[in-house]
């Protein structure tokens, strides 16, 4: 470690049945497991020149590489540190000036609405942790998830969670997230204040492309509308992940093919959107 000050350290799993369909490049089949985020940064980041995730288990591939992703970005570094820990450090961007881009840049803006970052990957593994699950590792680098600026400034991303697709006609949606007040957080109030809002599911005939899994890409599915009985995510507490189920509609689940859902993670406080994601997983 390097002795940063650990303010709280944000963690997301991400569990989902296996992918199948489609081949990725090499021609080999889809990896496990795949994921995209909308990351809208903060108005305090401009230009944006990058940001890095950390990444526990297999060595992500098949990096999102749609035009929602600036090319000055790609390919990401990848780095695992330590060698043979798990640990994958993975930055896009932050190579120079020529990596930077401007907030108001229209990529960052989908569907009429300012969206942010869009990253995601596949990983042969069933589980992945966005950002390492053991406290005690963390990247020489600093923090596990951090925008970067113009003069390589860091501010840390907040919002991401976890998904666990269950064959119980649901989806867990996971708050890994342990900080100093999680010990004495409500169960009600959430680590970090997290509320899931705007959370809808379609049905598609195979498994969804990386490029193309987001719900824009996909607006001419018929979206259906999940109302929640509770909408707080609760916090990581005494060794115990926080999780908010999200029921599949019956509907949906007497179909064939697969389910593509999508929601976004707000502020409880605010109401602004710190992340928005989109998964998909097999139905029957």
């Amino acid at each position: 470690m390097n002795g940063k000050t650990k303010a709280g350290v944000l963690l997301s799993l991400l569990l989902l049945p296996v992918l199948a369909g489609a081949a990725w490049a090499g021609g080999a089949a889809l990896p496990n497991t795949g994921i995209n985020t909308d990351a809208p940064f903060p108005v305090s980041v401009d230009p944006i020149c990058g940001m890095r995730i950390t990444v526990y288990g297999s060595q992500p591939v098949n990096f999102y590489s749609g035009a929602r992703m600036p090319a000055s970005w790609l390919p990401p570094s990848i780095v695992e540190n330590p060698v043979g820990s798990g640990a994958w450090t993975i930055t896009f961007g932050n190579t120079g000036s020529s990596a930077c881009v401007s907030r108001s840049d229209t990529r960052w803006w989908e569907c009429g609405v300012f969206k942010g970052v869009h990253f995601g990957f596949y990983t042969n593994d069933p589980l992945v942790s966005f950002l390492n699950p053991d406290s005690s590792v963390w990247s020489d680098l600093g923090p596990p998830c951090v925008y970067f600026g113009p003069n390589g400034e860091t501010t840390p991303c907040t919002g991401l969670t976890s998904h666990a697709a269950h064959g119980f006609g649901q989806v867990a949606i996971r708050n890994d997230n342990v900080s100093a007040s999680a010990a004495i957080a409500s169960a009600k109030t959430g680590a970090q204040g997290l509320t899931i809002r705007n959370v809808r599911i379609a049905v598609v005939p195979d498994a969804v492309a990386i490029n193309d899994l987001g719900p824009c890409a996909l607006k001419g599915l018929q979206w259906q509308d999940v109302q929640l009985a509770d909408s707080v995510l609760p916090p990581t507490v005494d060794g115990k992940v926080g999780t908010l189920s999200v029921p599949i509609p019956d509907d949906i689940l007497s179909q064939k093919g697969w389910a593509v859902m999508t929601y976004d993670v707000t502020d409880s406080a605010t109401g602004n959107i710190l992340t928005s994601s989109t998964l998909d997983f097999p139905l029957n």
